[in-house]
């Protein structure tokens, strides 16, 4: 049995808990087997709850009824005649008292009624429980899936979350790590990164470049390897791969690397810079060049780039392209407009100072001095605007000496004597000496070259200077000490070792320059130095049969001026006429671009040899004019007096350039002796002493010109000590000695002395200055009987006399003096013939002085061709 669907929702009506809208709603939901219970439920209109309170109420009614209930006129079904007080809850049948079965505050008829009413209520209280166990069932399940919903979903968030949290921070590691500033940071940040994500890909590509910075190459090489299996086209990979290799210096396999880059249009030029100049510092020029000129021609402002190519160039003797990078950095620094970042570069890279002094160095190979008057201008213009402290234009001057002309000489002169005037500038005593020696101021060169030693003495460039100037000198002494301080400064190198040699054969040990000679040959055959000193110590030795191939040699790997002009001295040195000759023209078709002076001077000494030049009538003017005055024979004792002196000044004009030549003023001035009136006899020889003292100022100049030359042409300080120490006594004398004729006798035989030990120390460089040797002995004993026989008063003409000769034999001993020989032979000739014409002592003088005077113009052109030969070698050699 099922339940009262209307009387549920009466009930549930009258107990307020639906109203009859909802009550009607219900009716039409129910299915014709369906509780209303069910539809409620499913309608939401009712909760357990009230259902339950509806039910109560009905049960609680129907046993209310049972009791209260009283049925009139009926008798009890089952006792007839008895009256029915009550009827049965199921069927309605009347009952008496006694009769009913109760249950539930119910009464029912039978048993039938009540075990339907029993399975009525079961039924609606098994729905009900039914209902209420599978709301429990459901709310149980339903709550265990939301937990397990819950835990899911929680694990799942947190999985989440977490990946989230630690795919986030490796991010962040990531970013870090791009910005730290060390390599080391970036590697370990990097790690980090990587534990966290190990699929983050941007960390794995950081690592290469990350070792390399942390210069940790292996590393660099291993990952930048391990990359490019899985990218083998990418250019930063083999970058880092190439540079990693090229850092652990296996330098050809970085250089493939680097070529497949550069083919592949794949490096920038910044990178083609920097590998380029890391090459070319490592000696790869091949490689370094190309990348280089490709980094500059995309950057042509990059003045370091610029420096290094222009002295690869000049290193490869390709001028033009030398000078076209080297005017770059020049010329960047001129327009720059930025004085602070120009000031700034110039002082930390020096790059525009070395570019100058290269560039002269080109303009001194080429000897354009148009190029180096014109860097003189651009230095001097940064100079006003503080971009060159002074030793560029000093570097520049010197590159600018060897090869200017006489008014370039001057234009220097006075610009350097300009900035010596103004601020401490390095280098400046330096050129000046050069500028001396280049003048053939030799001595005056020495002092300069040796107070730059003062300011610096690890002065390489001085100290190489005046180790060429000494050795040119015959200054021996002085060369070794400033060989031994060169060897000690610098790595003994090739042209250390030539000067050794050179300064061991003047020194007198030919056997031990000839070794090193042959030394250097045997690993240098075609250096022009070695060869030179080589033949020279052949020379020297009589070994003739070597020095004529060393000559040869020179001259044909070398040639050049200095080659063509040094192997011309050897040979006239060697008594070969015939091939100094040949070489002497072959001088005169290379002479293009020499400076004009030195030029002048070297066609004089080439004229001198080939004989268009005759050495023994010298061309000087001054000379000249005397000449023609002697040819006129004296006329009075005053014109005679004149010509004596003049021929005595004459030995001072010729070494010293300047001296004034006025012979109206001379003769004004000698008048005031008081001449006494020509009488028509010969002048005695006490008129000769009385105005000697005339002629002794007129000599003085020229005898203290002649001691410095001798001086200068001693190989050892110990023979140069005596030629000093005859100045010394002459000096002490002559303070003593009260008429013109003892102080000229005493000048003319200190003259004489020091022109025997000039002699004797370069003919016989080991022999004792104590002990002469027997050509000066027996020239010695001679001019002892020749004293003792003339009286006091003509000492004067006779020591004029020996010192000519004594000069004569001294000059054909010194550096060059073969190339004056046969002129000196033909002087002493000449001397010996006037001489016997003239009518008394003071002629004689006259014409000894006049003599001296030539062969002293001879020794000028000696001194000339030992300067110039100097010079070419500074010029050719010395870059």
């Amino acid at each position: 049995m099922g339940m009262d669907n209307d009387k549920f929702l009466e009930t549930a009506i009258r107990l307020g808990v639906m109203t009859n809208a909802s009550a009607d709603n219900i009716r039409m939901a129910t299915g014709p087997d369906e509780s209303v219970v069910d539809a409620a439920k499913k309608m939401g209109l009712l909760s357990d709850a009230q259902i339950g309170m509806v039910l109560s109420a009905m049960f609680s009614q129907a046993n209310a009824g049972a009791g209260r209930m009283m049925v009139e006129g009926e008798e009890c079904v089952n006792h007839p005649g008895r009256m029915a007080t009550h009827s049965c809850q199921r069927c309605g049948n009347p009952l008496c008292k006694d009769c009913g079965l109760p249950e539930d505050g119910f009464v029912y008829c039978s048993e039938e009624c009540l075990e339907a009413y029993r399975e009525e209520r079961d039924a609606v209280f098994f729905s009900q429980d039914q209902a209420a166990s599978r709301k429990k069932s459901i709310t149980v399940m339903l709550t265990l899936l939301g937990i397990l919903v819950a835990a899911i979903v929680g694990i799942v968030v947190y999985s989440k979350v977490s990946t989230y949290l630690r795919l986030s921070k490796a991010d962040k590691l990531l970013q870090q790590a791009q910005q730290a500033q060390t390599g080391q940071d970036k590697v370990r940040l990097a790690k980090e990164a990587l534990a966290l994500n190990p699929k983050l890909d941007a960390a794995r590509q950081l690592l290469p470049k990350a070792y390399y910075e942390a210069k940790d190459y292996k590393n660099a090489e291993t990952e930048a390897k391990a990359q490019l299996e899985k990218q083998p086209n990418s250019p930063a990979l083999k970058k880092i791969l190439a540079n990693s290799i090229k850092e652990m210096g296996r330098m050809d396999e970085a250089i493939v690397i680097f070529e497949e880059l550069n083919a592949a249009g794949a490096l920038m030029p910044l990178e083609k810079r920097e590998i380029g100049l890391f090459l070319k510092d490592k000696g790869v020029d091949e490689k370094a060049i190309p990348l280089l000129e490709a980094a500059f021609a995309s950057q042509d402002e990059d003045r370091e780039v610029a420096l290094v190519l222009g002295e690869y160039y000049l290193n490869q003797k390709n001028y033009d392209e030398a000078s076209k990078y080297l005017d770059a950095v020049l010329q960047q620094t001129i327009k720059a407009t930025d004085r602070s970042r120009e000031a700034n570069f110039v002082a930390k890279q020096g790059t525009l100072s070395k570019a100058m002094v290269l560039q002269a160095t080109i303009a001194n190979i080429r000897r354009d001095t148009n190029k180096l008057s014109a860097l003189a201008r651009d230095i001097t213009a940064l100079r006003s605007r503080k971009l060159s402290e002074g030793p560029e234009i000093v570097a520049v001057y010197e590159q600018w000496v060897p090869v200017a002309d006489e008014a370039q000489l001057a234009l220097i002169d006075s610009a350097l004597n300009t900035l010596a005037s103004g601020s401490a500038v390095p280098g400046i005593s330096r050129v000046q000496g050069l500028l001396q020696g280049r003048k053939g101021n030799s001595n005056e060169a020495a002092i300069l070259l040796e107070k730059s030693l003062l300011e610096n003495d690890k002065d390489v460039v001085a100290r190489n200077y005046l180790l060429d100037f000494y050795i040119m000198q015959g200054r021996y002494d002085d060369a070794r000490k400033h060989l031994n301080a060169l060897k000690e400064i610098s790595k003994t190198g090739l042209k250390l070792e030539v000067a050794e040699a050179m300064v061991l054969n003047g020194e007198g040990n030919t056997e031990q320059a000839l070794e090193l000679s042959e030394s250097i040959l045997a690993k240098h055959p075609d250096n022009p130095e070695a060869l030179a000193i080589a033949a020279r110590v052949y020379m020297g030795t009589g070994r003739l049969e070597k020095a004529i191939p060393a000559l040869d040699h020179l001259v044909e790997t070398a040639p050049s001026v200095w080659s063509y002009f040094q192997g011309m001295l050897f040979s006239l040195r060697m008594g070969d006429k015939q091939g100094a000759v040949e070489l002497a023209r072959k001088t005169e078709t290379m002479l293009a671009g020499v400076p004009t002076d030195v030029t002048k001077k070297i066609k004089r000494t080439m004229g001198i040899v080939t004989g268009e030049v005759d050495v023994s009538r010298i061309t000087d003017p001054r000379l000249m004019s005397t000449t023609q005055r002697l040819a006129q024979k004296w006329r009075n004792p005053l014109d005679l007096l004149n010509q004596a002196v003049l021929s005595t000044r004459l030995v001072s004009y010729v070494t010293l350039a300047n001296m004034e030549d006025n012979p109206m003023k001379l003769n004004t001035e000698y008048a005031k002796v008081g001449l006494p009136a020509y009488s028509g006899r010969a002048i005695s020889d006490p008129f000769a002493k009385k105005f000697s003292g005339p002629i002794a100022e007129g000599f003085q100049e020229g005898f203290l010109r002649l001691m410095a030359f001798l001086e200068l042409n001693m190989p050892t300080a110990e023979w140069r000590n005596r030629v000093t120490g005859i100045k010394e006594s002459y000096q002490t004398e002559s303070a003593r000695l009260n008429d013109g004729s003892g102080q000229l006798a005493a000048m003319l035989k200190a003259l004489r002395e020091a022109s025997l030990y000039c002699y004797q120390a370069n003919r016989y460089p080991k022999s004792s200055p104590d002990k002469p040797v027997s050509s000066v002995a027996l020239l010695k004993n001679r001019y002892a009987i020749e004293e003792a026989l003339v009286d006091e008063d003509q000492l004067p003409t006779l020591y004029a006399r020996h010192a000519l000769e004594c000069l004569v034999l001294a000059s054909t001993t010194v550096e060059n003096g073969a190339l004056g020989a046969d002129a000196m032979a033909v002087i002493l000739r000449d001397d010996a013939n006037d001489c016997e014409k003239a009518d008394n002592g003071l002629e004689q003088l006259m014409y000894h002085m006049y003599s001296m005077a030539k062969a002293v113009a001879v020794l000028k052109e000696i001194n000339d061709a030992t300067v110039v030969a100097g010079i070419l070698k500074q010029t050719f050699l010395n870059r």
